[in-house]
């Protein structure tokens, strides 16, 4: 792990604040990070033996009260059924192609990068739904922030080790309290070994690429540490040279090439999300479930009386929210990582006017965007519309859905209409129907 200190303000290090701000509580980040009980060498604990008497066992160094390895996506089993061919329909211009089917679980090799697209859909919305609570009850503008916090390699905790990671959780909530960022925080168990310390460029390489474990990890080293993905009107990160030096820990601001802004746009925001998630730790949970160690619910928990910006309840997340960040999501998908992310969007070339609108955010932080995506799973073959004179072709983009849902859109004649392909997806509903012994 890397001694240095990063420039994590955008202002350089010994600059002031610019403006007027809720400083970082850098006391109560190292108070934070030095309360739990610390580890000590040759520490024993009580075990009960096979004989039933109780004797005192020297816990090992390095082995259980340090922070888990986790698995990540896509290196599990095929869900049931997955791959059974099923037909999907564009909600936008009916074209219509047949894929197989998905278990849409984190694990499954060919379904990590659907469960990446959903997943990164819910917290983005999540995210979305945080940025537009804070814009309406604070006076400052809120934007998107991505923070990085690097755990030490003499982080071990005393107690129980099944905790560790828990515990470890709670003082990054802490830390988040701090410096005034509402978000969620991700887990990242590895990095590329020393030879690839830098190594955002080589995950595509490594991920839903059909690679075995054993392949991947060689690539690997156990470097555990937190992504926070969040909303704040600013983050004070002048205290991060004080924090490092009295604790170990260094906290990273991630911000754009040349520029002190960290998360720019909607866009930008989902893509760091999808990145994200791409490499986040899965773990078993208490009912024998897999899950991500991303944690959604603690951007809308009520925060100290210092950040109180959350009054009432929960920020409501809605449903034209939902449905522009899966959009969104689907538009700066493919691009991620620089893998096609399977089933995502239609690919069809429509005019223009035609094309699903994910152009548009409901509310940019600033007046530009990044990524425009290409979409993906489309599979048809029947030839593209002649276009009139003058008349832009492009990528369709809109949302796949299952053929079982094409009557609801069949039978609204505004859509009908607007939809290029409607009359062949009726002939395909048709077919669907005698082929599942309906019609």
């Amino acid at each position: 792990m890397s001694d240095t200190l990063h420039d994590t303000t955008g202002m350089g290090m010994g600059s002031k604040l610019s403006r007027e701000v809720n400083p970082c509580d850098t006391d109560a980040v190292i108070e934070a990070i030095e309360r739990p009980n610390q580890y000590e060498p040759d520490q024993t604990k009580v075990v009960e033996t096979p004989s039933g008497t109780f004797e005192e066992k020297t816990v090992p160094d390095h082995k259980w009260r340090y922070l888990p390895k986790m698995d990540l996506p896509g290196f599990g089993e095929l869900g049931d059924d997955c791959g059974d061919s099923i037909t999907q329909f564009c909600e936008c211009c009916a074209d219509s192609w047949s894929v197989g089917s998905t278990c849409g679980l984190s694990t499954c090799p060919r379904c990590a990068q659907t469960w990446v697209r959903e997943s990164a859909t819910q917290i983005a919305s999540k995210l979305k739904g945080v940025w537009a609570k804070m814009w309406s009850q604070d006076s400052e503008h809120p934007y998107f922030q991505h923070l990085v916090v690097d755990i030490p390699d003499d982080w071990e905790l005393g107690g129980d080790p099944e905790t560790i990671y828990w515990r470890t959780l709670d003082v990054i909530k802490e830390i988040m309290d701090a410096m005034g960022i509402a978000g969620v925080p991700i887990y990242h168990p590895y990095r590329g070994d020393e030879e690839t310390p830098d190594d955002r460029g080589e995950w595509a390489d490594r991920l839903f690429s059909d690679k075995d474990w054993s392949e991947v990890s060689d690539e690997l080293e156990f470097d555990p540490h937190f992504h926070i993905i969040g909303v704040a009107p600013f983050v004070d990160c002048t205290g991060v040279e004080r924090i490092q030096s009295e604790t170990g820990w260094p906290i990273h601001r991630i911000t754009q090439e040349d520029s002190s802004i960290s998360i720019g746009s909607d866009y930008d925001m989902a893509g760091v999300v999808a990145y994200c998630l791409s490499h986040a730790g899965i773990y078993e949970d208490t009912n024998g479930d897999m899950s991500a160690a991303a944690h959604t619910r603690i951007a809308e928990r009520p925060w100290s009386s210092k950040n109180a910006w959350m009054d009432g309840d929960a920020p409501e997340i809605l449903d034209r929210t939902r449905e522009q960040m899966d959009k969104i999501v689907r538009s700066v998908a493919p691009k991620v990582l620089g893998v096609e992310f399977s089933t995502v969007a239609c690919v069809r070339k429509v005019p223009e006017e035609n094309a699903a609108n994910t152009e548009l955010s409901l509310a940019q932080n600033y007046d530009e965007f990044s990524g425009d995506g290409d979409g993906d799973g489309s599979g048809a073959e029947e030839p593209e519309p002649e276009p009139e004179e003058d008349v832009t072709l492009v990528t369709c983009q809109g949302r796949a859905l299952h053929i079982e849902r094409a009557p609801e859109y069949l039978n609204n004649d505004d859509w009908r209409e607007s939809a290029d392909y409607a009359r062949d997806l009726e002939q395909k509903y048709d077919e669907y129907l005698r082929e599942n012994g309906v019609a």
